[in-house]
C-alpha cells in the first residue's frame, strides 16, 4: 500500500510533497510517543529501584507489578533484579502499545483533513484528559494512605501492649486490607493504573474511528 502511493506521487511534485510532509509527521509522532513513554515509564520505575532496601524480610516488599514468585525475593540483589526486570518489561510493553497507537494514527493521517480535525480536538482532549487524571489521583491518594493506616500499625510495638489494644491492633490492619477508594459507579475502581487504561482505549478508539471516515 505504501509503494502503491510513494508510485503514486513520483510523478507529482504536489502528491509528492504532501507525502513528504505526512512521513516527516509520522516520523515526529513515532519519536515523541516512545520517548513519553520511556520517560513515563523511567518516572514510576525509578524510585522502585533506587527504595530496593530490604530492611525487614517479614515485611511485605512493593513491586512494580503485583506478582507471585515461585522463588525467594527478599533477598537484596535478587529482589533488584526483579525489580529491574519488572522495569524492563513494563517499558516493552509501553513501547509495543505506543508503537500500535502510533500506527493507527499514522493510517489515520491518509484521510482527507485529518491533521486539521486532530488540532480542532486536541485542547478538548487535554482538558477531558486532565480532568480524570485529577479524579484518578486522588483515587491513587486515597488507596495509598489506606494501605499507610495498615503499614503504620504493623509497625506499633504491638508486644508491649495490652491485649485488648492488641485485638483492636489486628482489626485495624485487617480492615486496611482493603483499600479505600473512588469508584466509577461502583463498576471500577479510579488509580493512576486506571488512568493508563483509559488512555490507551481511547486513543485507540480515535485513531480507528478517524481511519473509517
Amino acid at each position: 500500500m505504501m509503494m502503491e502511493d510513494w508510485k503514486d506521487c513520483a510523478n507529482n511534485d504536489i502528491e509528492m510533497c504532501k507525502a513528504e510532509s505526512k512521513a516527516k509527521i509520522s516520523d515526529y509522532i513515532v519519536n515523541a510517543t516512545v520517548s513519553l513513554h520511556t520517560v513515563a515509564v523511567f518516572f514510576y520505575c525509578i524510585s522502585f529501584v533506587i527504595n530496593a532496601d530490604i530492611i525487614d524480610p517479614t515485611i511485605e516488599t512493593p513491586h512494580i507489578s503485583k506478582m507471585k514468585f515461585p522463588f525467594d525475593v527478599k533477598i537484596q540483589n535478587m529482589y533488584k533484579f526483579v525489580l529491574i526486570t519488572e522495569m524492563i518489561h513494563l517499558l516493552v510493553v509501553s513501547w509495543g502499545l505506543g508503537i500500535l497507537n502510533v500506527l493507527l494514527l499514522t493510517l489515520a493521517l491518509d484521510t482527507p483533513d485529518a491533521t486539521q480535525k486532530i488540532m480542532k480536538s486536541l485542547m478538548f482532549y487535554v482538558v477531558t484528559n486532565l480532568e480524570m487524571f485529577i479524579y484518578c489521583y486522588s483515587g491513587e491518594y486515597l488507596i495509598n494512605k489506606s494501605k499507610a493506616v495498615g503499614y503504620a500499625a504493623y509497625d506499633v510495638a504491638w508486644y508491649n501492649m495490652k491485649p485488648k489494644h492488641i485485638r483492636i491492633l489486628v482489626i485495624i490492619i485487617l480492615r486496611s486490607q482493603k483499600e479505600l477508594t473512588f469508584t466509577i459507579g461502583k463498576m471500577m475502581d479510579l488509580s493512576l493504573r486506571r488512568f493508563a487504561s483509559i488512555m490507551n482505549s481511547a486513543g485507540s478508539f480515535i485513531s480507528v474511528l478517524l481511519a473509517m471516515q
